[in-house]
């Protein structure tokens, strides 16, 4: 099938359209190519923390801005990544996903959503799936401890005016989040939303493998073109049954 998502790999490079209270250019949050990006920040909302429903949650907290980089095993081929250690390699890049996002902020609460820029397409049946994994740990006696409340890292997705439920994928593996959604034509808005309501040592997020397909579609079938003695054949089929017809010979 078509991926009809551009830049699904994120091997385009980025552009960065936020910019700070002083109007400079914010170079650490960095968005792929044909993406959009958007989040939270600042304090926590009376209507926040009615949705967040939860007594534990410190109100005075703020959401806070993510960064955003790339990370691949060449540097050379891809000079706007950073360079994964070589030992996680195997665990973060594949053949068909050579760079990950990587979306990050330690000690602090995120909330925020991502996905390719609005796609016209027609009316039908589409699929969206993104590879997603939750680094949210933090470090007991020089060792990695995945942190284990699923309030600390929730995801979900929207499309067009649906969102579905909040998600508590498993911390410290890959995960595919896959939605399939009837689409009546024009701009398709999706995207992936993310909520982190703590502030763990590190919260974090890498992404690949997104794409966009649609499914309902059935191409056509390509007819085999023929070979010059194909037709001479038709032609000669044509003209003897022209005589067998003219004559009254059947068959």
């Amino acid at each position: 099938m078509t991926n009809l998502i551009d830049n699904p790999d994120y091997t385009q490079g980025f552009y960065t359209p936020f910019v700070d209270e002083q109007g400079k250019i914010r170079g650490n949050m960095r968005v792929p190519i044909a993406h959009e990006f958007t989040f939270r920040e600042g304090a926590v909302t009376d209507l926040e923390n009615k949705e967040l429903n939860d007594p534990s949650a410190n109100p005075e907290t703020k959401w806070l801005a993510p960064e955003m980089v790339f990370r691949s095993d060449n540097v050379g081929l891809y000079p706007f990544t950073e360079l994964l250690p070589p030992h996680e390699w195997a665990q973060f890049l594949a053949p068909d996903a050579p760079i990950v996002y990587h979306i990050f902020h330690s000690y602090g609460k995120q909330w925020w959503k991502f996905g390719p820029q609005p796609l016209p397409l027609p009316a039908g049946r589409y699929r969206y799936a993104i590879e997603v994994w939750p680094d949210v740990y933090t470090m007991k006696d020089g060792q990695r401890v995945w942190d284990t409340n699923p309030l600390s890292y929730e995801a979900r997705i929207r499309a067009n005016n649906v969102v579905l439920d909040w998600f508590y994928p498993t911390k410290g593996q890959w995960g595919a989040l896959r939605y399939t959604f009837e689409h009546p034509g024009g701009a398709c808005l999706i995207s992936l939303e993310v909520r982190q309501r703590y502030g763990v040592l590190v919260g974090g997020t890498f992404l690949r493998r997104e794409s966009l397909e649609r499914v309902d579609a059935t191409p056509e079938p390509v007819p085999t073109p023929k070979t010059p003695i194909e037709f001479m054949l038709a032609d000669f089929e044509e003209v003897a049954a022209k005589w067998r017809r003219k004559i009254g010979v059947q068959g």
